[in-house]
């Protein structure tokens, strides 16, 4: 880094060995606490043999598909003047130090400081790299990136090679604590939501759209990339590009309902059982998919019965199944069974209404069991 960004920094009072070593920790406290991950520290290290702590460190930054390796050069002899940076090649061509400005409000006091200045570092490094994509398409290829940026500003775009010029974008799909649960309909009407300039703040990233563009849109290479910890179950597919169709405008938002939808899907399952499991007593819930559970049920004290609950992947529009099973009463040595078809139900009712509702509907149909039950025992066993 220039040395003028260390005349930028403030002359600030005098601090102590122990508290300027206890600021320092808090700045980097502050950077591996952060909840989106962008910036990971390892190999920490001295300056020099008597420096009074580590401070300098080595960095990986997440910048869509790809890492960028930087160093972070603190200064354990001069801890009020910004830190300096080792980057790599191509961070070094898109960012210019001249333009950030959290160099010029750096202070050791604000725990956010070094947060911020990295922030800004990644921030103006994915911009400059975006324009330069930009720079290189044709006007037909050139709006789809504007209509990219415009629709999730958190896009990573970068020209893949200058032969072909094809372009990659990482497109983060997320969702919000909102999402994470089932509501029905009115949930998925929410599921289009994930762009904007205020998209990634306080969203978890559940997969990536990546699209590789050709410069006449003709070759486009879609693809939907997961954490590993998304069972194949959850994975939307990604649908393919149809040249002279298909926009960014409507393309990106499409993908990013599919694969919330999905998600949602099980979530809105989870919250199901969990709400039965509370108004009843469980025998088994499938905690994997969250698919089937089941439940003991006395009625009257005199009859048991076990409720067998069926849910399917397009829950909550396809309404739950319910399996009557016959505990203590049995026909050639195998239970009896009866199935819940119809009841009262709506896909836009939340995980607890649903759960209520199919309480309220169990004594009727257990009673009517029960006689059937009895009804057939009977004829099993009449001479």
């Amino acid at each position: 880094m220039a040395s003028t960004a260390h005349e930028a920094a403030a002359v600030r009072r005098p601090q102590t060995a122990q508290s300027t070593t206890q600021l320092m920790q808090a700045l980097l406290r502050t950077v591996l606490r952060d909840p989106r991950g962008y910036f990971k520290l390892s190999q920490p290290f001295k300056s020099s043999p008597t420096a009074p702590f580590n401070d300098r460190f080595k960095m990986s930054v997440t910048l869509g598909s790809g890492i960028a390796d930087w160093t972070l050069l603190l200064n354990a002899r001069n801890p009020e003047a910004p830190p300096d940076f080792i980057l790599d090649e191509l961070s070094d061509a898109f960012i210019k130090y001249e333009e950030l400005q959290t160099l010029r409000t750096w202070s050791l006091d604000q725990p956010t400081s070094l947060l911020d200045l990295l922030m800004e570092m990644r921030a103006l490094f994915r911009h400059n790299r975006a324009r330069r994509a930009i720079a290189f398409s044709n006007e037909k290829l050139g709006f789809e990136l504007e209509s990219l940026l415009g629709l999730e500003d958190e896009s990573e775009i970068r020209l893949l090679d200058k032969e072909k010029l094809n372009v990659e974008c990482v497109v983060p799909i997320r969702r919000s604590a909102g999402q994470a649960s089932g509501g029905g309909a009115q949930q998925s009407e929410q599921a289009g939501e994930a762009r904007g300039a205020d998209a990634g703040k306080g969203r978890e990233i559940i997969g990536h759209l990546v699209m590789i563009l050709d410069q006449e849109l003709t070759q486009v290479r879609t693809s939907l990339q997961y954490p590993e910890t998304v069972s194949e179950e959850l994975r939307a597919v990604c649908p393919g590009w149809e040249p002279g169709n298909t926009h960014v405008f409507d393309f990106v938002p499409m993908v990013q309902s599919r694969v919330l939808q999905k998600m949602q899907a099980m979530d809105g399952r989870k919250e199901a059982l969990k709400c039965l499991s509370e108004l009843l007593t469980p025998l088994h819930v499938d905690s994997a998919l969250f698919l089937r559970s089941s439940f003991l049920i006395e009625l009257d004290a005199v009859f048991e019965v076990v409720v067998h609950v069926r849910l399917t992947p397009s829950f909550p529009e396809e309404q739950p199944s319910l399996v009557l099973q016959s505990v203590s009463y049995l026909v050639d040595r195998q239970p009896i069974h009866d199935v819940i078809l119809e009841y009262p139900y709506s896909p836009r009712w939340g995980a607890r209404q649903i759960a209520s509702q199919i309480l309220a509907i169990l004594p009727s149909k257990i009673r009517e069991f029960r006689a059937k039950v009895q009804s057939t025992v009977g004829e099993a066993t009449a001479p």
